[in-house]
């Protein structure tokens, strides 16, 4: 960014893919790994607009970087990535009259997990601890390892859309205790009664 005096302040637009909450809790500025805690920020969510006024007391040498955080700001409930960026300004005071330099590309919302994850492990995007919910996006809902699928593979069944094994008697199910089909090639080849037996029943 540009050199920037002490007492600057901030204007951050915020892509229509994100969602605030009904007010700012956290907003602070961090340059060179130091923390300041801004005063006074503000939501406007006609204009999708936070306006940082007040808290910055460093000045910002030319090609440094900065880090505003604010929150709480919810991403996309379906974690599918976008392209819409939000955008900062930063003004020589909290009057907001004057500009030192603005960003309105490139800022694009991260999220902690990839999609079709609803949640992940810590540090590793893919590997899904469950799934977006099929009222949300019904793509995707079926959660079986750390994967989410469009339907529960074979030799499992769904399990309020968790997908779980089989009983070894069955090649596929509906549940622990009906069977759907048989592996005619295996030990339990025979249908009978919802269940696959080895031999058929007598009579």
């Amino acid at each position: 960014m540009n050199a920037m005096a002490s007492g600057g302040s901030f204007k951050v637009t915020y892509p229509t893919s994100v969602t605030p909450g009904s007010s700012i809790t956290t907003c602070n500025v961090i340059y060179n790994s130091v923390t300041y805690a801004m005063s006074g920020c503000t939501l406007d969510t006609t204009n999708s607009l936070i306006s940082i006024p007040t808290g910055f007391t460093q000045a910002v040498a030319k090609g440094d970087s900065i880090q505003v955080a604010f929150g709480p700001i919810t991403n996309p409930s379906t974690n599918k990535p976008t392209t819409l960026s939000f955008s900062i300004q930063s003004y020589t005071s909290s009057t907001f009259t004057y500009t030192f330099d603005k960003v309105d590309s490139g800022l694009i919302p991260d999220f902690e997990c990839t999609y079709p994850c609803n949640t992940c492990n810590i540090g590793q995007k893919t590997q899904c601890l469950s799934c977006i919910p099929f009222a949300t996006d019904s793509a995707f809902p079926y959660s079986t390892g750390l994967s989410c699928l469009a339907v529960c593979p074979d030799a499992t069944y769904n399990d309020n859309y968790i997908c779980l094994a089989c009983p070894t008697e069955c090649k596929t199910c509906s549940s622990l205790t009906k069977c759907i089909l048989c592996d005619t090639t295996g030990n339990y080849p025979y249908f009978s009664n919802d269940w696959c037996v080895s031999l058929c029943p007598t009579g």
